[in-house]
């Protein structure tokens, strides 16, 4: 798991990819847990959004919203509005709500408005 974090130093978005892409998604969710704060935001940072959003999909919503809060909520807002709108509410709730709220004010206003939905179900309800 230390060629993840040789790859994040070197910068290599490509190869990043093509590695997140060869192990199975529990192995993704430990190599990500491995890594230190800063080469996890980093790794968020070099990934396109679709990208990190494929593996934000592969990790818990735990561990995914802990990237996720690390990061700018701009980049935070890329990033959510690659995901089904279910998966971003579930990111959403874990978040603190000033968190939470910076990252829809950054979002595009469609998806900003059914996030702001989706906050006002009960998190154990079929809409939250």
């Amino acid at each position: 798991m230390e060629q993840l974090s040789e790859l994040i130093a070197a910068n290599d978005p490509e190869q990043i990819n093509q590695f997140l892409q060869l192990i199975n998604p529990s192995d993704t969710a430990l190599a990500i847990s491995r890594l230190s704060p800063e080469e996890r935001n980093l790794l968020l940072t070099l990934l396109e959004p679709v990208d990190a959003a494929d593996l934000i999909e592969d990790i818990s919503d735990t561990q995914a919203a802990n990237l996720i809060e690390d990061l700018q909520p701009q980049q935070a807002a890329a990033i959510l509005e690659e995901l089904d709108s279910d998966h971003i509410a579930d990111l959403l709730g874990e978040l603190n709500e000033a968190d939470a709220n910076a990252i829809i004010d950054q979002m595009d206003s469609e998806e900003a408005e059914e996030a702001r939905q989706f906050l006002t179900y009960p998190p154990d309800t079929a809409g939250g």
